[in-house]
């Protein structure tokens, strides 16, 4: 294997002057550069306008000026889609010589790679960063021969491929679960539209107020926070918690407060759950375990289950449409939307009447979140 040479940009690369001036592309061949697709719709040029529109053809690489945390100066995009035009704001650059895109593709938009370079050879202009051709073609970047670059190209091709594909079936397990929470918990009819074998009767509509206690805990002050001890929860810690995020700002309390202040409110027990009350309302928290954890009041709702229902089904029957419904109609009509006690208590559950069908539909949908989140790392 080859070391990599140093090579200046100009001597690969060239300033793309090629504009659409014989219309050889019409408004359905713009490219987002953004997005490298092409938008069929166009960008609302008039076809007198689309004359001036730059042509990109397979290979060539767009600038890209506006600015954010990934990169901090702009990116280039190689044009792996097709023949197309763009928008004649973007600058634009085209090889000398044909080039392995796929190499060129992930190199060039490595902001690790790329960073120093644009620091030079950009400048600052009214909407975006503006490419400065005389300053870029001067940088040199390490190149490895022409057949390493091909392998390479062809290696990241190949995980953007697989990573896709990972992410279809990601999308088609999330829509199907939707779908099974849709029809394997009852409706109004009393009976869900799926049902595991041996189970025919009706489900009961309760009120969960009228089957387990339904409140907080006594407030805990800011200054009571701490770095360690027994974790104290936020309602947006749930809501990160939720989507397998942790929070960045872990929050704790003593564990002499901790003792204290259960012994007025109780201690939250593995199969209760904890409810967003505020911000993103009605997101579920199942507690899993018995180990010490206590919660903002008036934030989070805690549904005292004592072994009333199964953990799982109640968990999932509060992400199902029916619940969900529910908290969006009672929380209000103003700008800040609240799930308080009351609606909690108010909270309609359809229950089946076996303990047995709970705990299957429980363990399924446990089953098909694990299978999830397996296609998420």
């Amino acid at each position: 294997m080859f070391d990599w040479k140093q090579e200046k940009f100009g001597d690969i690369f060239q300033k793309n002057n090629d504009k659409n001036n014989k219309l050889e592309f019409g408004e359905n061949l713009t490219i987002s550069i953004a997005q490298m697709k092409y938008n069929p719709q166009g960008n609302g040029a008039s076809t007198n306008s689309l004359k001036n529109y730059k042509v990109l053809r397979i290979g060539d690489v767009a600038f890209e000026g506006h600015t954010n945390k990934e990169f901090q100066f702009g990116r280039f995009v190689v044009n792996d889609l097709g023949n197309g035009i763009m928008s004649p704001r973007f600058a634009a650059l085209r090889p000398i010589d044909e080039i392995a895109i796929y190499f060129w593709k992930y190199y060039l938009h490595n902001e690790r790679s790329m960073n120093n370079i644009l620091v030079r050879s950009t400048k600052a202009g009214t909407m975006m960063n503006e490419l400065v051709y005389s300053d870029l073609f001067k940088e040199k970047l390490a190149v490895p021969e022409k057949s390493e670059q091909v392998k390479i190209g062809n290696l990241f091709s190949k995980l953007d491929s697989t990573i896709t594909l990972h992410e279809e079936k990601l999308a088609k397990l999330k829509q199907l679960k939707q779908g099974f929470l849709q029809k394997m918990f009852a409706d109004e009819s009393g009976k869900p539209v799926i049902r595991f074998k041996g189970f025919n009767d009706d489900w009961e509509q309760r009120k969960l107020g009228e089957i387990m206690n339904v409140g907080s805990v006594k407030r805990i002050h800011q200054s009571d926070w701490k770095n360690e001890g027994v974790r104290f929860l936020r309602a947006r810690d749930i809501v990160a918690l939720s989507k397998n995020e942790e929070p960045a700002d872990l929050l704790y309390i003593d564990d002499s407060k901790y003792y204290e202040y259960s012994k007025v409110s109780g201690k939250v027990q593995k199969g209760d759950l904890l409810v967003t009350g505020v911000g993103s309302i009605g997101v579920p928290m199942l507690i899993e375990s018995n180990e010490p954890i206590y919660f903002k009041d008036g934030n989070i709702i805690w549904f005292k289950n004592n072994n009333s229902l199964d953990g799982d089904f109640f968990y999932y029957s509060f992400t199902s449409s029916n619940i969900q419904n529910f908290i969006r109609k009672s929380s209000g009509t103003g700008t800040v939307g609240t799930y308080t006690i009351d609606n909690g208590k108010k909270t309609p559950i359809l229950i089946p009447r076996e303990k047995d069908e709970q705990q299957k539909i429980g363990l399924f949908f446990q089953q098909f979140d694990s299978l999830i989140t397996l296609y998420k790392c």
